[in-house]
């Protein structure tokens, strides 16, 4: 087992399917890994409450299409949903994340976390570009964003 000395600064992100919800304990399975064999339990009302889902929102916000992009672009690596429609008119989700900001001809990067879920050693990495005039809304830090 490693030991962390005092004072250590430390990070994790990572992103997780939930399985399963006992109390305050989840067990989850880590997106990019395919088999779910390996499970992981999460345990503590304390963690929980860390914890962003790219599904939940506990107020919602109307907002510019400008400033729906400006909060897609402040994801970074938290998860996130966008909703949008693509250029066959049909309505899309994505879940994933944005962690490099910036916009590319109208149109924004997502890592497609559903994508690297199903196929781990997908050759595009799961990149996605959605159309900025066509995003719907945006579920970030339990907040929804939609078009004003």
């Amino acid at each position: 087992m490693r030991k962390f000395q005092e004072g250590e600064v430390l990070s994790f992100t990572n992103y997780f399917r939930v399985l399963q919800q006992n109390g305050d304990s989840l067990i989850v399975s880590e997106v990019k890994n395919s088999d779910k064999s390996e499970l992981i339990n999460i345990d503590g009302k304390d963690l929980l409450n860390q914890l962003v889902s790219a599904d939940q929102y506990e107020i919602t916000v109307k907002v510019t299409k400008g400033q729906m992009v400006d909060k897609l672009l402040s994801a970074g690596d938290r998860v996130v949903t966008v909703n949008f429609t693509k250029q066959d008119g049909t309505i899309r989700v994505l879940k994933g994340t944005n962690p490099t900001p910036e916009v590319n001809l109208g149109r924004t990067q997502i890592i497609d976390l559903e994508v690297l879920e199903k196929n781990p050693q997908d050759p595009t990495r799961g990149i996605r570009l959605i159309d900025n005039r066509t995003i719907n809304f945006v579920v970030l830090n339990n907040v929804l964003y939609i078009s004003k």
